[in-house]
């Protein structure tokens, strides 16, 4: 059984699940992923949005779900000077889907939303399926406020792309790769907490970035993660029927 955080990894153990439980994040492409260069970070931002190359574009590619709080972040944009911009992208919900959470955001009345309150010029919604890798070019911090999250592969792709995050500091899963100061902030959804840690994680350098990038990539590399199932099925196939194996030991040898 595979448990793509620890969050979930704890919560497998206290059901007794434990030996046959690998906690481990969901495997990133790394090449795919990977910190831009300012040429390719231009040539994003100039293809996929109106802004500026001297603003700072925040950015959040996720499915417009109710959990996913996108209506959050455009209320934060009022608590940001006009040079921080946002980029929202990502298909809509299925509008029949009717779990708590995950129905559709409707994306017309935020469109709407936006335009009268004055922040049509700062604020991009981009409602389809898109090239996260491509988006994550485009910006300069990565937006993470969902809530009810296993683990938010997109968080992880951010950091290897060298984008600070800022996450949801009440949702575990999110908590357990954000290092405040380091490779983004975690905050409360309140507002003001949150464009306070926007503003810091913009101010976060490019050495630093490609730094903590290095570090998320050597951790959820999809050769890494890749060659760990190859050792944990050699395993299994040379285990006698009826032998338990740990996959924490098997990982560990």
């Amino acid at each position: 059984m595979v448990a793509i955080s620890q969050h979930l990894g704890d919560v497998s153990a206290r059901d007794g699940l434990i030996d046959n439980v690998w906690v481990r994040p969901n495997p990133v492409d790394v090449e795919k992923f990977a910190v831009p260069t300012a040429e390719a970070r231009a040539d994003a931002r100039r293809r996929l949005t109106k802004f500026a190359p001297e603003d700072l574009v925040l950015v959040f590619v996720a499915k417009f779900r109710v959990r996913k709080n996108q209506k959050f972040l455009i209320d934060v944009m009022d608590e940001l000077p006009d040079n921080f911009k946002l980029l929202l992208a990502g298909p809509p919900s299925d509008p029949v889907d009717s779990t708590p959470g995950h129905s559709c955001e409707d994306i017309g009345r935020m469109q709407q939303d936006v335009v009268a309150r004055g922040l049509g010029g700062r604020i991009e919604i981009h409602p389809r399926f898109v090239d996260a890798a491509d988006y994550m070019k485009a910006g300069d911090v990565f937006m993470m406020p969902t809530e009810r999250e296993g683990m938010g592969t997109p968080l992880l792709e951010a950091l290897v792309s060298g984008l600070p995050v800022v996450a949801n500091a009440t949702e575990p899963s999110l908590t357990e790769y954000v290092v405040d100061g380091h490779n983004g902030y975690l905050s409360h959804l309140v507002e003001v907490e949150w464009a306070e840690a926007v503003t810091k994680a913009a101010e976060i350098g490019a050495d630093q970035r490609r730094m903590f990038a290095n570090e998320m990539g050597e951790i959820v590399s999809t050769a890494r993660i890749d060659a760990n199932y190859y050792r944990l099925l050699e395993a299994l196939a040379g285990s006698k029927s009826g032998n338990n194996i740990s996959v924490a030991n098997v990982l560990k040898s």
